[in-house]
């Protein structure tokens, strides 16, 4: 939901004490009152500032999310891993997965994770930053000394030998997620090192 900023109270008008008494020349002119810079240009005499152009608040919308629907994005994320991780949905614990089980925490994959849930909530991928933010916000990964990411080494094999895909993510406990369900057992090709 977008919501629309009014105009401050002086509707436009300039304030002298601020600004050297220039006064408002109209939308889209110049502070000389020329349509653009080109014109003003090439009046204006040799040494002389260049003309400023000036836009009325009024001429501005500024878009904000509400704080309430920034936590229903975050919350409807919540409730979609949560649940995917309860009914199986969300894979964990394999080389392919954005989830992995790790000394009692969840383990998600950064961006990977975030994309999933965007693509299946039919919703667009240039949204996933805003709803990571969100996410953020929610104060439910773990977070020492400011640290907001962990990485890890990725294997293709439970052997923890080869090549490894290093990875980032955020450590949420796992009895959150869960919800008193059972957990699975620690992901075989996941290490925090």
């Amino acid at each position: 939901m977008a919501i629309a900023v009014p105009a401050p109270e002086n509707e436009g008008r300039l304030q002298p004490e601020i600004n050297g008494g220039i006064e408002p020349v109209g939308r889209g002119l110049t502070a000389k009152g020329y349509e653009d810079e080109a014109d003003a240009e090439a009046v204006a005499p040799p040494g002389e500032p260049k003309p400023v152009e000036i836009h009325r608040p009024e001429d501005v919308l500024l878009t904000v999310q509400t704080p309430a629907e920034s936590d229903r994005h975050a919350g409807k994320f919540w409730q979609w891993l949560s649940d995917g991780l309860i009914t199986g949905e969300i894979p964990v614990n394999t080389p392919g997965a954005r989830v992995h089980l790790v000394s009692g925490f969840v383990f998600i994959t950064v961006p990977g994770i975030f994309y999933l849930y965007l693509k299946s909530s039919g919703l667009e991928s240039n949204q996933r930053e805003a709803l990571q933010e969100d996410f953020e916000r929610l104060e439910k990964h773990r977070r020492v000394k400011g640290k907001r990411f962990y990485f890890s080494h990725l294997y293709e094999s439970s052997d923890h030998s080869g090549p490894f895909k290093r990875t980032k993510g955020y450590l949420i406990k796992a009895g959150l997620l869960y919800r008193g369900k059972s957990v699975p057992d620690d992901s075989p090709v996941l290490v925090i090192p």
